[in-house]
């Protein structure tokens, strides 16, 4: 599929959930080595990441996995809404910043360790948890 008729049927989706079309909606990239294809839709005051995959069985794991962790406490991406084929799904925006990038900007400060510190925390949260 193209990518102009995959952007109008996320639109297509997320008009399903909202009731409304979104103001803004963009291809992302996604930097992962897999098939899934990004999108942030922009409605109001409201962002969300939305996603596109084939692999039902891949995102079964992640709506499984997600819906554990977020209830774990652990800060992860909330879905919000799943397409009624599983291939499209709107989560949480957790926005564009990551670590690295702090990294690159900041460098080797306390807060970025502080932050790697959190994220190694968390990662140790979700291989105990599970």
């Amino acid at each position: 599929m193209n990518s102009q008729a995959l952007t109008h049927l996320v639109g297509q989706e997320f008009k399903n959930w909202q009731g409304k079309p979104t103001d803004f909606l963009s291809a992302l990239n996604s930097g992962s080595g897999s098939n899934r294809q990004y999108f942030r839709a922009i409605s109001g005051k409201e962002s969300f990441v939305a996603c596109v995959n084939d692999d039902i069985r891949e995102n079964e794991a992640f709506f499984y996995l997600s819906d554990y962790y977020f209830n774990q406490g652990l800060r992860v991406p909330q879905v919000f809404f799943i397409s009624k084929d599983r291939r499209i799904y709107f989560q949480q925006d957790l926005k564009d910043v990551n670590l690295l990038q702090i990294l690159k900007k900041d460098g080797f400060t306390t807060d970025t360790e502080n932050y790697y510190r959190q994220s190694l925390q968390m990662l140790w949260q979700m291989q105990a948890s599970t």
